[in-house]
């Protein structure tokens, strides 16, 4: 795949991504940053997205993690799901704080990719980290309508 069709591919994946009709959309994920090795995005932490404790609950960092991920493995032309994931949570994020995350690549094979990434704070505080363990399915061309 020539850099320009590369570039292309990550534009369709970020907007195919992007919808509020999409989970991630729900949360406010907003992707800045994709390619097949690295992805970087965010969220905003609002009220619908708290626990009871006001803080932000844990499936917003794992959506957060996991939607920049899959998008990543994306630009390999393959779609995939989610094999396994380990993520550990260290600090809280609080409403109106701004949730960063990068996704990088650390194999990206035939059949499996795997994908650490890690949430920071608005202060730039490490947050959580996870590892992603991603199973390719098939051609995104024949999984898209």
């Amino acid at each position: 795949m020539t850099e320009r069709e590369q570039q292309e591919l990550a534009r369709i994946i970020v907007e195919r991504n992007s919808g509020k009709n999409q989970f991630a959309g729900l949360v406010g994920v907003v992707c800045d940053h994709l390619d097949l090795h690295r992805a970087e995005g965010h969220f905003v932490v609002t009220q619908e997205l708290c626990n009871p404790l006001g803080i932000a609950h844990g499936g917003t960092y794992y959506t957060l993690m996991d939607q920049l991920m899959g998008m990543a493995a994306a630009c390999s032309g393959r779609g995939g799901v989610t094999l396994d994931c380990s993520v550990n949570y260290l600090k809280s994020a609080r409403l109106g704080d701004t949730v960063r995350c990068v996704v990088e690549s650390v194999h990206v094979g035939r059949s499996v990719a795997v994908y650490d990434a890690k949430c920071y704070g608005t202060g730039e505080e490490l947050l959580c980290t996870g590892t992603f363990h991603l199973f390719f399915l098939r051609p995104l061309e024949e999984m898209v309508e």
